[in-house]
């Protein structure tokens, strides 16, 4: 037994001691191609002043990261929004607080972006509006109005009059353009998220109301008052800025519950002073955090240059394929190769932990400064006064004092295993967004039994399953953009999403699976599902590539895989020992497993 555990202890340290190798090799290698002088008219590149007479050129190919800059400068506004909009909450009556957070918000945008992004965002607001109405909630049309909205705007985006249209009347940088780009689709998505939700919780609360009214009258006389309520919660929610520009993804639902129950919060179910403070430490904290990352990513940015690299893919070759691929005049290492291909989705992760990961601080930090100045009323009014809000619905969670709407920072994606791992934990506010509105209502759909052809039309459970991940998956491809290179690399990834999910079915229900459970042990079989996991990793990253840097860089690194056997074998290597590392470390560190699933429990009770 002695024998046994030590010999798994040995294999798992070869794994850590080869993935950590190779990738520091690689590293190495993209140093060294990153410094000579030859590929650097070649790269895109940036001159980063660190102080008056220090300088050093930074990879600059990836607008995303260009943008960061500009969108930082956003931060302050935010804050101070969250100061005033949580001392607006504190001394106001609820209705008298979306209506200010909805001036502050729409002056914030005005004053950050411009008049056209209000413009902007009511049209968008008041096209769901009016189409959510008039077809009384009806998903479908709703769904067929969208397509038409994103086709329209990518229409008249990519034509040469853009620059005259909705958003911009002057000359901006290509900075300004990606991020108005940006917004307009979430624009488009909140007013999507609004009219899907609008009727229910229409319905929802025209109940309530009757209940209420049904012991005083028969009769109902709130229904306009109602419906301007309705109004306020969606131009609130609208132009609500934390998370406006580049996401993430709010659902209208979740900000609409979260904020109706907070009305209800009272001084006696605050926290303590001391558990507010820890609050705000952790929170200052997480800002730190994400001010060291922005800082060390930066600083690395200005010595490897795995973006610039990428888009070379195309204009080099690679040693000892030159007879059998088209000639280059210059050549790269596979040690380089494999470096861009770990970097470039470490980079991917750094970027969206700045833009989802201060949103998520500036919002928490706002109901922590709720929190905090209703608790200092109540100390200054004493603490046996009455309630400073009118307690009209009970709440069971309350006293957290974590907001729920607002989705977490994305997951590293070194510490992810799967490829359905990836898609949950790391656009989190996307993917909430598909499973409320396209994956749980195909799941949860029954045709009415009043329907002629009711028993044929009735779909397996399995076959609702394929039909929602495809209908999933082609809203991100509508989302990103209907073209080859976005086909590819969603193809990729649905194929992959199968293969797991066959797999799994494999193992749990059929007797194979049983099989391979009664005559392989713990390890054999752990070692077997990382393999695949392996194939699948590189099939899926190769998929990914084609999103990050286009049809033809992403189809040469596909051939330089296919054709050269050394490339092909030391990715599989890697693969498969940082996938050890990974499963040893999220056993040793759970946090470091991405948390997605627990959001959705209530949702499917619905």
């Amino acid at each position: 037994m002695f024998a046994k555990t030590s010999f798994v202890y040995l294999e798992r340290s070869i794994y850590a001691v080869t993935a950590i190798g190779i990738l520091n090799y690689s590293t190495y290698r993209l140093f060294l191609s990153s410094k000579n002088p030859d590929y650097q008219s070649l790269l895109h590149l940036r001159n980063i002043t660190f102080a008056s007479d220090f300088a050093l050129l930074q990879d600059a190919a990836e607008v995303q990261w260009t943008l960061l800059p500009l969108w930082m400068s956003f931060v302050p506004y935010l804050l101070l929004h969250s100061l005033a909009s949580s001392i607006i909450f504190t001394l106001t009556k609820p209705k008298i607080h979306k209506c200010c957070r909805a001036i502050l918000s729409t002056w914030l945008v005005v004053h950050m972006v411009g008049l056209n992004m209000v413009i902007d965002i009511l049209f968008n607001l008041l096209c769901f509006l009016c189409i959510s109405y008039l077809v009384s909630g009806n998903r479908i049309v709703i769904w067929f109005f969208t397509v038409l909205i994103f086709q329209v705007s990518e229409f008249f985006i990519s034509s040469a009059s853009y620059e005259v249209s909705l958003f911009i009347r002057h000359s901006v940088s290509h900075e300004w353009f990606v991020l108005l780009y940006a917004a307009h689709f979430y624009i488009i998505l909140r007013g999507l998220s609004v009219a899907l939700s609008i009727h229910r919780l229409s319905d929802k609360s025209r109940s309530s109301t009757r209940e209420r009214e049904a012991k005083v009258e028969p009769t109902i006389k709130c229904d306009s008052k109602f419906s301007l309520t309705i109004l306020l919660d969606a131009l609130d929610y609208s132009f609500y800025p934390h998370a406006l520009f580049l996401g993430p993804l709010i659902l209208y639902s979740e900000w609409h519950d979260f904020w109706v129950n907070c009305n209800s919060l009272s001084s006696s179910q605050s926290a303590s002073f001391k558990t507010l403070f820890s609050i705000l430490l952790s929170l200052l904290f997480k800002a730190i955090r994400l001010l060291f990352w922005n800082s060390f990513w930066s600083l690395c940015l200005c010595f490897v240059y795995p973006n610039s690299f990428g888009y070379l893919f195309p204009y080099v070759q690679l040693h000892d394929l030159s007879n059998r691929l088209n000639k280059n005049d210059f050549v790269i290492d596979r040690g380089t190769i494999g470096a861009i291909m770990s970097l470039r989705g470490l980079h991917l992760f750094m970027t969206y932990l700045q833009f989802y990961g201060w949103p998520y601080v500036l919002i928490n930090l706002e109901w922590l400064l709720i929190n905090l100045f209703n608790k200092l009323l109540s100390v200054i009014h004493g603490s046996c006064k009455k309630n400073l809000y009118e307690v009209r619905k009970s709440c069971d969670g309350l006293h957290r004092l974590q907001v729920s709407y607002i989705p977490d920072p994305p997951s590293c994606l070194l510490h992810v295993l799967l490829t359905s791992e990836c898609w949950r934990s790391f656009d989190r506010g996307l993917y909430n967004f598909i499973k409320s509105y396209i994956f749980l209502p195909v799941i949860n759909y029954e045709v009415p039994l009043t329907y002629k052809y009711s028993n044929i039309v009735q779909l397996n459970p399995t076959i609702k399953t394929v039909l929602a991940l495809i209908l999933s998956y082609l809203f991100v491809l509508l989302y990103h953009g209907i073209d080859q290179t976005n086909m590819i690399w969603l193809f990729c990834n649905l194929l992959v999403l199968f293969s797991e999910r066959l797999v799994k079915w494999v193992y749990l229900y059929t007797d194979f699976g049983s099989e391979l459970r009664h005559h392989l042990s713990t390890e054999w079989i752990r070692r077997l599902s990382l393999l695949l996991c392996a194939l699948s990793g590189i099939f899926s990253v190769l998929g990914n590539f084609y999103f990050l840097i286009g049809f033809r860089a992403a189809h040469q690194l596909s051939k330089w895989v296919v054709y050269d056997p050394t490339l092909r074998l030391t990715l599989f290597v890697f693969a498969y020992c940082h996938l050890n590392l990974v499963t040893d470390l999220r056993s040793l560190f759970p946090s470091l497993r991405p948390q997605s699933g627990k959001r959705f429990t209530h949702m499917q009770k619905k």
